[in-house]
């Protein structure tokens, strides 16, 4: 067989159930979608979800493998005919949801809300980026300049996703920030938040290996702390502000760990008229 031909794929057919497979390559029937090699594709919290437990809200099943990943990179290895911004040979990160473009919030511009989005790695129809080769249209696509390598590119997903919560949240310069959760979204939202300006970000997490990272990636407004699991989240909070000198509380808490602690926690460290934004999708 051609190699070109072959699309060997990481499917996931039930909790800790991950095989190898061949998936039939992509067929370019839209003029606008191209076809990516991916390079590499990312692990997120969410795909570890799915390994442990098969799906989240939706799963699944012996019948209905799918294919994992959504954080990726790679390169353009074939373009429909109605592409003209990318070429065969080209590094792009990609955005891996694409919606229907036609519903009242695709055309409002909030299309990461359209009811028909499309997501990697979504059951049980839309399959990822754990694989050779994965189609989307060319407009879900973004080249990236040669300094930054595709490897590194994988992060553009993780890094959107912290932007638009800063965004949401509405951090404005000299803002007090408390960003609950140390992991990749989490750095991304404080490092995102100290470019928008804020005087100070403390990074929570209840691993220190994550807030020795926080402290070094954040610089000089970086602050850390570690919860105190012995006591109530409003004991916590009130901690926490006298801790970091927050006055009469944060200007606007982040949360990016999904826990139902932090989220309780976050919501006692605002100031009055503070602002709050959940950088996670489901149920804390």
């Amino acid at each position: 067989m051609n190699p070109d031909t072959r699309n060997p794929s990481c499917l996931l057919y039930g909790a800790l159930d991950a095989r190898y497979e061949d998936r039939p390559m992509p067929v370019l029937d839209n003029p606008h979608d191209v076809i990516v090699q991916i390079a590499y594709t990312g692990v997120c919290g969410s795909d570890v979800h799915f390994w442990l437990h098969g799906g989240i809200r939706t799963y699944v099943s012996e019948t209905q493998p799918l294919t994992m990943g959504h954080e990726a990179s790679g390169t353009i290895h074939a373009v429909g005919s109605g592409v003209t911004t990318l070429a065969p040979g080209d590094r792009v990160a990609i955005e891996p949801g694409y919606p229907c473009r036609r519903c009242p919030r695709c055309k409002s511009g909030r299309y990461n809300l359209c009811p028909e989005m499309k997501f990697a790695a979504d059951p049980p129809f839309t399959h990822g980026t754990l694989t050779r080769y994965f189609k989307l249209p060319a407009d879900f696509c973004y080249k990236i300049p040669d300094h930054i390598s595709l490897a590194d590119a994988v992060l553009m997903e993780p890094l959107a996703v912290a932007i638009h919560a800063v965004r949401l949240a509405d951090v404005k310069p000299g803002n007090r920030v408390v960003v609950f959760g140390a992991g990749t979204v989490g750095l991304f939202c404080a490092a995102v938040a100290r470019e928008f300006g804020a005087a100070v970000v403390v990074s929570v997490d209840v691993l220190e290996k994550r807030l020795c990272f926080a402290k070094e990636f954040i610089g000089t407004v970086g602050r850390t702390a570690m919860p105190d699991l012995s006591i109530t989240p409003e004991e916590n909070a009130q901690r926490l502000i006298r801790t970091h000198g927050l006055g009469e509380g944060a200007d606007v808490v982040i949360d990016a760990s999904g826990a139902e602690a932090s989220v309780q926690t976050g919501v006692f460290s605002l100031r009055m008229g503070g602002d709050v934004c959940a950088g996670w999708d489901g149920e804390a």
